[in-house]
C-alpha cells in the first residue's frame, strides 16, 4: 500500500511562499496592466513647471513649459507660480511624437477670484472646426461669499462668427459653487444645468466647442475617486459651422468687473489642448462621451 508523503513544517512554508508569491506576481502584473494607458495625442500640453512659487506669470516663463508647435503664452493681469494644488495628470499624452508623463510636477498656476480680467492666452496657429481644453481645476470661491461671482474660467475666444464663442465658467450663487458653460449662440447660450463642486477640491475638467454639431460641452471629473464623472455633460447650443481661430484662455476671461469681497485664490494644472481631433473628452480615457 502506498503511503503519502510526509511533508515537513519547512517544506510546506516554502511551498507556500513560492505559491503566494506567483499570486502576488500575477496580482502586480495585472494591475501594471490595468494601470498602463496609451499615450493620447494632443496637439498643446502646458506642464506649468517653470519658476518659482510667488512668480509673476510672463511670456517668457509660460512658452518655457509649453510643449506644442506654432502657439505662444501670453498673459493679461496677474497670474502666478504656485506650490499648491498640483496632481499628476491622468494618462500620457503625446505631442509631436514626443511622450509626456506628468508625473512628479511641483507646480500650478494661481488666480485671485477678486479680480477682474486676468488671464493666460494660449493662440491657435489655424483655424478648427473642433476643439478641446483640459486641465486640472480648483474653484477657490468660499460658500460664505453670498454674491454670484460667473466668469469664463475656461474659453475659446474668436471664431468666424462673431458669437461663435465657448465658456466654462466657475459660479457661486446660493452658497452653491458650481460649474457651468455656455456658448455663443444669440449673444449667450447657457448649458442645460450645472454641476456642484466643493470649494477647495480639485477636478479634471474639459470645454469643448464643435462647430460640426453647433453645440459645446462641458464635463467635470474626480481624481480623488478614480476619475468618477461628476454631475451631467453639460451641453449648450453654439453656431453650427463656426470654425474656431486666434486663442484660447484660461483664468477670469470675460472682463467681469472686480469682486473685492472674494480672499480666495483658484488654480489650474497640466493644460492640454486638442484641435488636430477634437477628442472628448480629453483624459480620463474611461470617461463616457456625450
Amino acid at each position: 500500500m502506498k503511503t503519502s508523503p510526509r511533508l515537513s513544517l519547512s517544506s510546506v512554508v516554502k511551498r507556500s511562499f513560492v505559491t503566494f508569491g506567483a499570486a502576488l506576481l500575477a496580482v502586480l502584473a495585472f494591475h501594471s496592466n490595468v494601470l498602463a494607458t496609451t499615450p493620447v495625442p494632443v496637439d498643446v500640453y502646458q506642464d506649468m513647471e517653470n519658476g518659482n512659487n510667488g512668480d509673476l506669470l510672463t511670456s517668457t516663463l509660460m512658452n518655457a513649459s509649453s510643449h506644442g508647435g506654432g502657439v505662444s503664452w501670453s498673459t493679461s493681469g496677474g497670474m502666478w507660480v504656485s506650490t499648491n494644488k498640483h496632481l499628476d495628470l491622468p494618462g500620457p499624452v503625446i505631442v509631436g511624437g514626443v511622450t509626456y508623463n506628468g508625473t512628479g510636477g511641483t507646480r500650478s498656476w494661481m488666480f485671485n477670484d477678486n479680480f477682474g480680467p486676468v488671464f493666460v492666452s494660449c493662440s491657435l496657429p489655424g483655424t478648427y472646426m473642433q476643439i478641446t481644453m483640459a486641465a486640472f481645476l480648483t474653484c477657490g470661491l468660499d460658500s460664505s461669499q453670498t454674491q454670484w461671482v460667473g466668469h469664463d474660467t475656461m474659453g475659446d475666444g474668436q471664431s468666424t462668427h462673431p458669437d461663435g464663442w465657448a465658456g466654462m465658467q466657475m459660479t457661486i450663487g446660493n452658497a452653491n459653487p458650481a460649474i457651468g458653460c455656455h456658448g455663443g449662440l444669440n449673444g449667450n447660450s447657457a448649458s442645460n444645468g450645472s454641476i456642484s463642486i466643493v470649494t477647495g477640491k480639485t477636478y479634471w475638467v474639459n470645454l469643448h466647442n464643435d462647430g460640426l454639431t453647433g453645440l459645446c460641452y462641458a464635463g467635470v471629473w474626480d481624481p480623488a475617486n478614480s476619475y468618477a464623472q461628476v454631475g451631467p455633460i453639460l451641453t449648450a447650443p453654439n453656431h453650427l459651422g463656426t470654425a474656431l481661430y486666434g486663442g484660447i484662455r484660461y483664468g477670469r476671461g470675460d472682463n467681469h468687473d472686480a469682486h473685492t469681497a472674494c480672499t480666495s485664490q483658484s488654480y489650474f494644472d497640466h493644460i492640454i489642448v486638442d484641435w488636430t481631433n477634437g477628442a472628448f473628452p480629453l483624459l480620463p480615457s474611461g470617461a463616457n462621451d456625450s
